[in-house]
């Protein structure tokens, strides 16, 4: 750690590395955060950026798991739309969360169909 020679403060920079068996899966950017007054904003702070890249990460990796099972079931797992749904739904993306309960709605396999329209027409419904 280096001293900034004005201020005589740390000169500190963060960053999130994630390993899956020995391989490194997810890395953040690196978060500058000298200047800062306390070592709790320090910590405050990279735990916010680093929080919403690490959540991102996260997403991206539940999506991936998801359609491959839905690949592998041979395109018939119906329940991996509701998941879909779900990621989807929390990471914003209200449009794509109610095309996947559409899908959802068209298989066999579709139950709660009246709740599940609710869901879709609340989604649809323009953000007030």
């Amino acid at each position: 750690m280096q001293l900034d020679n004005a201020t005589g403060r740390p000169q500190l920079q963060t960053q999130v590395r994630l390993f899956r068996e020995n391989q490194q899966v997810f890395s953040s950017q690196v978060l500058n955060v000298a200047g800062q007054p306390t070592a709790k904003r320090v910590v405050a702070i990279g735990h916010l950026k680093q929080a919403a890249e690490t959540r991102n990460f996260f997403f991206a990796e539940a999506e991936k798991v998801l359609l491959g099972a839905y690949e592998v079931s041979g395109n018939k797992l119906a329940v991996v739309h509701l998941q879909l749904a779900r990621l989807y739904e929390k990471k914003g993306d209200r449009n794509r969360a109610a095309g996947e309960l559409e899908q959802y709605l068209k298989s066999p396999e579709a139950k709660d169909s009246a709740a599940i329209r609710d869901a879709i027409r609340k989604l649809r419904a323009p953000d007030k």
